[in-house]
Order: C-alpha cells, then sequence, then structure tokens
C-alpha cells in the first residue's frame, strides 16, 4: 500500500477545495515501481510536473493496482477556514483511509509506505495507519519514507494527483482531469466523505 496526500490543509481558494489522502492497494510492487523508475532519472518524478508522463505510468502501473482508496474532505463543506487544526485534519483522514482500505482486506499481510509530510511526526503517522488496520484483523508494517528515494510513491503520486485533479479542478476548465481518473474508474473506492467541521 502506498499512501499519499493533494491538495492542502490550508483555506480553501479556487484550485484547492478538496485536501485529500490516496492511496494503491499493489499487488506486485517491483512492477507499481517500476512504471517510474525505467525513466531512470535522478529527480523525482512527479504528477504535476510531468503532464506528458501522465497516462503512461497510469497504465503501466495499473496491472499492478487491485484498488485506488481516497478520503476526501470538502473544504467548503466543512467550513474550513483553514486555521482549523491541521495535524488533526490529516490524521483523521489517515486514520479514515486505512480503516477503508482494512475493510476490504480483512485478515491480510499489509506492508504500507506513507510519504512523509511534515504536518505531522512521522510515528505519529505509522501508529494512525497501524491502529487503523489493527482495528480490522490486519497485520501491518508501516513506513514513512521521502518519495524522491521511493519509486513506489512516485508512482503513486500520478494516481492521487489524478484523484486531486478530478475534485479540485473546476468542470468548466477547459483542461479535462476526469480523464486520468477515468483510466482507474473500476478500482477506485471513496473510503470517506470528508470530516465535517465548523
Amino acid at each position: 500500500m502506498s499512501v499519499d496526500e493533494t491538495g492542502n490543509p490550508g483555506k480553501r481558494t479556487r484550485g484547492n477545495t478538496h485536501y485529500v489522502l490516496a492511496g494503491c492497494a499493489v499487488t506486485d510492487r517491483r512492477m507499481f515501481e517500476r512504471a517510474i523508475s525505467k525513466y531512470g532519472s535522478s529527480k523525482e518524478i512527479k504528477f504535476y510536473e510531468n503532464p506528458n508522463l501522465r497516462t503512461k505510468v497510469i497504465l503501466d502501473a495499473l496491472p499492478a493496482v487491485d484498488g485506488v482508496f481516497y478520503c476526501a474532505f470538502n473544504k467548503r463543506k466543512g467550513g474550513w477556514d483553514g486555521s482549523g487544526d491541521k495535524e488533526q485534519l490529516h490524521l483523521d483522514l489517515l486514520g479514515a483511509l486505512a480503516e477503508g482500505i482494512a475493510k476490504e482486506y480483512p485478515g491480510y499481510s499489509v506492508e504500507a509506505v506513507v510519504d512523509h509530510n511534515p504536518i505531522s511526526k512521522d510515528r505519529t503517522i505509522e501508529r494512525t495507519v497501524a491502529y487503523a488496520f489493527d482495528k480490522y484483523d490486519v497485520s501491518a508494517s508501516v513506513t514513512v519514507n521521502d518519495s524522491s528515494a521511493d519509486y513506489g510513491l512516485q508512482t503513486n503520486d500520478f494516481f492521487v494527483g489524478s484523484i486531486g485533479e478530478w475534485l479540485n479542478r473546476p468542470r468548466t476548465s477547459r483542461f479535462n482531469p476526469l480523464r486520468n481518473v477515468d483510466l482507474f474508474a473500476d478500482r477506485l473506492v471513496e473510503c470517506y466523505r470528508g470530516v465535517q467541521r465548523a
């Protein structure tokens, strides 16, 4: 399992209406990582910086992906002005995402890799995910890595980025972000509709 976020927990602005945590359940880690590692770049390959690779990376990784899970916090519906506890929001979504995944794989053994985020300590992130998995009898090894050194997280970024654009870009835009999500729509699972906060 690879997990990352898109958007930010700050105030709502145009193009930044949702804060999203998402991740891919991967059945073949080497194939999933190869979707990025084959480019042999010395710098991190990111969804937003490489629009020409988006479709290719997703299609190359897709045979190794069993499901794509996400939790989206709608800032408008949640009454979020960006002044609340951003760490708690992040951890709430992370826990809900992990629970949603665990419900799909009860009794499994999972290796979860979460992208480092300075919003919270790595140990707190690891404990949050492990606790959620444990509630559903999922044996989990949880680590926090920096995506710059992890091909799996870089591949995952193309799925997470697609979901972020789908939710954050106005539907009236000439750019059609839904196209990327359509590539894996049959595996897309929403785990959580958002934390409704005043």
